[in-house]
């Protein structure tokens, strides 16, 4: 009993934590001059995304018509999801837009002599994305999790993520998963496999730097090894079994190059000669003796007439007694030895 009332001191103490951290981080953000209705307008509203290719920057707006690349959670490829989820925010589900462990571990690697970087939620970084810059400053920061926090209250789960899914880049010029795929693998984002999904995930902390593995049709060290420890970690998450997890490490994606089949170079002369040669009507054997200017005593030629088309005699008619001409027969022969 003692030990069940110590868990919830502790749950309700960190969450005591969590929202005096909130309505701390809600005020300040108001101070800074952040508009809070505008996490409001998310309930209801799309994002859209234009990609300006001169200064290679995205300009992220707030539609009330959902924009044509638009893609419903509900049609995304769960594995997919699940990939993108665990690479990038192992504990999505748990936290309320900040995940303080991750803040803890940054901080104490910021103290040890390390950059003070990472700890974002997917929540941070939608956040981020659409109503921020990309500056890093510790200012910055704190409204990041000001409007994460602020955003959890608001808006649920899966619409943080669906709008999540929709914004983030995949590469130069392509935002949002239903682009990334059909991109990367001329498919919809409900056709895509856990690999594929591995795929996207592992390009995210930094798509056209990572994206060289589709350039050059081939994977890289960083590209293989990231892919297949999504996989993995998808496989520990039980989103996919130890068989689906061995199918997926084993399949290609489908931009990588094919090895080349080597074809044995035919002769064509050889082939046509061995053809004409099949083609050719056999010539019988007297025939070919005597060609060879060779002596041939008449023997089977008989057989040759009755086997050989070009040989045989025409068909006689038949005998009509009439067609008798009457003839002299009083003729007189003489016969001589000599």
């Amino acid at each position: 009993m003692c030990v069940m009332e110590n868990k919830l001191k502790h749950t309700f103490r960190k969450k005591g934590v969590l929202v005096s951290l909130t309505l701390f981080l809600f005020l300040l953000v108001a101070l800074l001059g952040f508009r809070p209705d505008r996490i409001y307008q998310l309930k209801e509203s799309y994002i859209s995304v234009v990609y300006d290719k001169t200064s290679k920057s995205a300009e992220y707006t707030l539609v009330d018509k959902k924009p044509d690349s638009w893609v419903e959670l509900a049609d995304v490829s769960e594995k997919a999801a699940w990939a993108i989820v665990i690479s990038e925010d192992w504990a999505f589900y748990e936290h309320m837009g900040v995940d303080l462990q991750q803040v803890q571990k940054a901080v104490h690697k910021h103290i040890d002599g390390g950059s003070l970087r990472g700890a974002s939620t997917l929540t941070q970084q939608l956040a981020k994305n659409i109503f921020l810059t990309h500056e890093r400053s510790f200012l910055r920061k704190i409204r990041e999790a000001g409007m994460a926090l602020t955003m959890e209250q608001v808006l649920d789960k899966e619409r943080i993520l669906e709008h999540y899914l929709n914004v983030v880049e995949f590469g130069e010029g392509i935002y949002g998963i239903s682009q990334a795929s059909e991109f990367y693998f001329d498919k919809k984002a409900s056709n895509l496999n856990a690999k594929e999904g591995a795929f996207l995930a592992m390009l995210l902390p930094s798509p056209k730097k990572h994206a060289t593995s589709f350039e050059q049709k081939e994977m890289t060290t960083y590209a293989s090894e990231v892919t297949e420890n999504i996989l993995n970690k998808l496989n520990q998450a039980k989103i996919i079994d130890d068989k689906e997890l061995k199918r997926e490490l084993s399949r290609k994606l489908p931009f990588i190059s094919q090895p080349k089949v080597h074809k044995t170079k035919v002769n064509r002369a050889k082939v046509n000669k061995i053809k004409s040669r099949k083609k050719s009507k056999p010539i019988p054997t007297s025939v070919r003796t005597a060609n060879n200017m060779k002596f041939n005593d008449g023997r089977g030629f008989e057989e040759q007439y009755m086997n050989d088309s070009d040989l045989a005699l025409a068909p006689s008619e038949e005998f009509d007694p009439s067609k008798l001409e009457k003839v002299n027969l009083d003729i007189d022969v003489e016969f001589s030895l000599e």
